[in-house]
């Protein structure tokens, strides 16, 4: 993984998500203002199997360049956090929009049997 980045080159500006090794936050890159998404994952709290998987999942996705994924920006260690930069996507995630939409099926086939 290549280290090209610090945190001082971002501005965080909310929380967008969290699990159970971090959280995700909408930021903007201060050298040209692009909004994107920081993974921040607590190396601390995770086994070396667990870290390995992370370093892991920056690397593939710093590999992975498809017009359907999303896009990788950095990665890097910043005070026992492995970030992962990416691109943002506003309209969530893709478990949340399946949710969504099933809950719209729903919706749409209680009306109908109704």
């Amino acid at each position: 993984m290549c280290v090209v980045a610090a945190m001082q080159n971002y501005e965080i500006k909310d929380l967008v998500g969290q699990g159970t090794y971090g959280r995700v936050y909408r930021v903007i890159r201060k050298r040209d203002g692009a909004e994107l998404v920081m993974k921040r994952l607590s190396v601390q709290s995770m086994s070396e199997i667990e870290q390995a998987d992370a370093e892991n999942e920056a690397q593939l996705m710093s590999e992975v360049a498809h017009p359907t994924f999303i896009q990788f920006h950095d990665a890097f260690l910043d005070d026992g956090c492995m970030n992962i930069v990416m691109e943002y996507a506003p309209g969530g995630d893709l478990a949340q929009r399946i949710r969504a939409q099933e809950q719209t099926y729903e919706t749409a086939r209680f009306s109908i049997t109704r």
